[in-house]
């Protein structure tokens, strides 16, 4: 008996569906695209960063146990540039954020810390969820 040859079978690639950027909801029950990340740039005036970062640190603190549309907060200091502070705060949306400055305790943060700035710059960033 003659076995019928064929041709080797070479596996076809596994290919999935580009399904685009999923409409899922956070804990917050927010849509993951209406998240709002602010970028602060402080420069400090010179002798002020340990005081600034331990006042940052606390608010910090503050901030994520007090305001539930505060997602995260982070403190970023530049290796090369002593004088120099970023803050990375990532809001649920638009009016977290607006809540956020009209806080008491965002009032006295900035009285603490306004002689050790010397410059700031706010931008807002929209998230882009994966």
């Amino acid at each position: 008996m003659h076995r019928r040859r064929t041709a080797a079978r070479i596996p076809r690639p596994r290919v999935r569906k580009y399904r685009g950027i999923r409409n899922t909801r956070n804990k917050g029950g927010t849509n993951p695209m209406s998240k709002i990340a602010l970028v602060v740039d402080l420069k400090l005036v010179p002798g002020t960063r340990e005081r600034f970062i331990a006042r940052v640190r606390e608010h910090a603190r503050t901030c994520l146990a007090s305001e539930p549309g505060c997602l995260q907060f982070d403190i970023l200091i530049p290796t090369d540039d002593g004088e120099r502070v970023f803050l990375y705060e990532v809001y649920a949306d638009q009016a977290a954020i607006e809540a956020h400055d009209a806080t008491p305790h965002m009032a006295a943060y900035r009285a603490d810390t306004a002689a050790m700035i010397a410059a700031r710059t706010r931008t807002a960033c929209t998230l882009v969820g994966d």
